[in-house]
């Protein structure tokens, strides 16, 4: 596995709060159905969004596959790209699926220039035993794709890494190289990207005692800011910065039991980092420059969050990379065999830099696993 050395990013944050899209063109709603193995568009999302009794209306467009059959998504494995036009479904067992001609695809489709597939590792031994993939962040500015995996029971996770997405091949496999993670870090569970190759955040549920310039010491779950393919490598424990850890962050951050499940999501506008974990009423957001600040200042607030009681079953989110909306989709717990199931229902944030709760909304998907907005209609 890759280790590096710590790289810290100076982002501002970008504090403008407001009700209205900033990309009103960039507001298809793309959905994965687990029941029918499709992909499932609505032209508008603030259409879904004020849906009449909260129940959405058919989707615009539908894309199924036979090599769809039977996939089974990773928790949050749903990214698009709106400078490819490129769908990528990431499976929980390690194949990327690729679906091309992203804002006009309709229908059945089976050449290999309208949907291919990608390894994420070159035969099973790449991949964790009795794991599965999770959820995937796409810087697409650096046409780089990043997917978190992670062991079932938690003791093993590392990012992958795809340089170059949108250039690979029908079928071309990831070299387990591409990998990276913290030595001793467990249970891997959201991953979020800015844009430009200005970092990708991991969520971890649990791992090693992390120790600030002033020896302070932090346990529990942890949020890593990572540079260049890699996170910060601790020495001995000791970190400068690019972690948030500690009793200030979100709810099951500084239990005794480690964080299990939550997921991340990054407004690449504002600079804001939003996140949850496991069983929380609260979807809480960070100012990405709180990863650089250094000394003794691991334990960082959330500047705000978004509270509300009907998030408990929340299992992933998903922020556009242009626009001021946020997505969220309800799940059962994941046990020692299986990473839980989805619902039809989707939450939905509409303007959330201002704070409010989500309007749920039922969807004609049965399972929904991931989402993402994107688009130019």
């Amino acid at each position: 596995m890759i280790r590096c050395f710590c790289l810290s990013a100076v982002l501002a944050l970008l504090g403008a709060l407001g009700c209205v899209d900033h990309n009103p063109t960039g507001t298809t709603l793309y959905v994965y159905d687990g029941a029918s193995q499709s992909v499932q568009i609505w032209a508008d999302v603030n259409k879904v969004y004020t849906a009449t009794g909260g129940t959405a209306a058919a989707p615009d467009r539908t894309i199924t596959s036979t090599l769809l059959t039977g996939v089974k998504l990773a928790w949050g494995g749903l990214a698009v790209d709106t400078n490819s036009e490129r769908i990528y479904l990431v499976s929980e067992s390690g194949t990327i699926y690729v679906i091309t001609k992203a804002n006009t695809q309709n229908g059945a489709i089976s050449l290999n220039t309208d949907i291919y597939t990608l390894s994420l590792g070159v035969n099973n031994s790449d991949r964790f035993a009795n794991g599965a993939f999770g959820q995937a962040a796409l810087d697409q500015s650096a046409n780089t794709l990043y997917v978190m995996e992670t062991s079932l029971d938690g003791s093993n996770t590392r990012v992958w890494t795809i340089p170059g997405i949108s250039s690979l091949a029908n079928q071309a496999q990831v070299p387990v190289a591409q990998t990276f993670n913290v030595s001793g870090d467990t249970w891997g569970s959201g991953l979020a990207a800015a844009q430009g190759g200005a970092g990708v955040i991991g969520l971890f549920g649990a791992g090693n005692q992390v120790y600030d310039p002033s020896s302070n010491t932090y346990s529990g779950a942890r949020m890593w800011l990572g540079r260049g393919g890699a996170f910060p490598t601790p020495i001995s424990g000791f970190v400068q910065n690019s972690v948030i850890i500690g009793k200030g962050s979100i709810a099951g951050f500084s239990s005794a039991a480690p964080l299990t499940y939550g997921s991340l999501a990054f407004d690449s506008q504002r600079n804001a980092l939003y996140a949850f974990g496991q069983g929380s009423p609260q979807v809480v957001v960070f100012n990405m420059s709180q990863f650089t600040i250094g000394g003794n200042n691991f334990n960082q607030t959330p500047v705000r969050s978004l509270a509300d009681t009907s998030l408990t079953s929340l299992r992933v989110l998903s922020h556009p990379v242009n626009g001021d909306w946020l997505l969220g989709a309800n799940g059962s717990a994941p046990n020692s065999t299986d990473t839980g199931a989805g619902t039809s229902s989707l939450l939905i944030w509409n303007a959330p830099s201002g704070g409010g709760a989500a309007t749920s909304v039922t969807l004609p998907a049965l399972e929904i696993r991931g989402m993402a907005i994107g688009g130019t209609n």
